[in-house]
């Protein structure tokens, strides 16, 4: 074996009718390119937790059995490969459904975004208080142009984590996450 991954991925009715079983032509298939190799592949996480989904896999190929998808059921399938880096498409012909639409792209954005540790700059809230905590102690001891220095990393900081806030509030799929209703 050369070149072990790990892929996960999710499939979830984000939309607002259920998906029956009898709605699906053939099976779901997720299919990797043929220099890759499945070493397995399971269902790691369900919703709602008593949701059954059956998965086989192939030498190139996942294979998941129709099933009743209600709004905001979804399921999560882990799996290891082996081989050149795992790039997968999927096939599905699901009545009253054109294509299936990807989610979890993008950064997933905290509500708040000077939370500390809940940004995708990993702490960026944290150097803005940080930053003041240290401009504030330079003044104190009558250091003026070390407090500005740091007033101005404050700022700095503050102007970058609410700018990556908005792009990802402001992101394509926004919002569109496997685990949230």
């Amino acid at each position: 074996m050369s070149n072990v991954y790990m892929i996960e991925f999710g499939i979830k009715n984000s939309g607002n009718q259920p998906i029956l079983r009898d709605n699906f032509d053939e099976k779901l298939q997720i299919h990797f390119k043929p220099e890759t190799l499945i070493l397995s592949a399971q269902v790691t996480r369900v919703h709602p937790s008593r949701l059954t989904v059956s998965i086989s896999h192939q030498v190139s190929s996942i294979l998941i059995d129709p099933l009743l998808l209600n709004p905001g059921d979804y399921f999560v399938i882990q799996s290891l490969t082996s081989g050149k880096r795992p790039d997968c498409s999927e096939k599905a012909r699901i009545a009253g459904i054109s294509s299936l639409a990807p989610i979890n792209t993008g950064w997933r954005v905290a509500p708040l975004p000077f939370f500390p540790f809940s940004h995708p700059m990993n702490g960026s809230s944290m150097m803005v208080w940080v930053a003041l905590a240290m401009a504030s102690g330079a003044y104190v001891f009558d250091n003026r142009s070390a407090a500005f220095v740091f007033l101005g990393m404050a700022a700095l900081s503050a102007v970058l984590s609410l700018g990556l806030w908005f792009m990802g509030k402001r992101g394509l799929n926004g919002g569109r996450y496997i685990d949230e209703a």
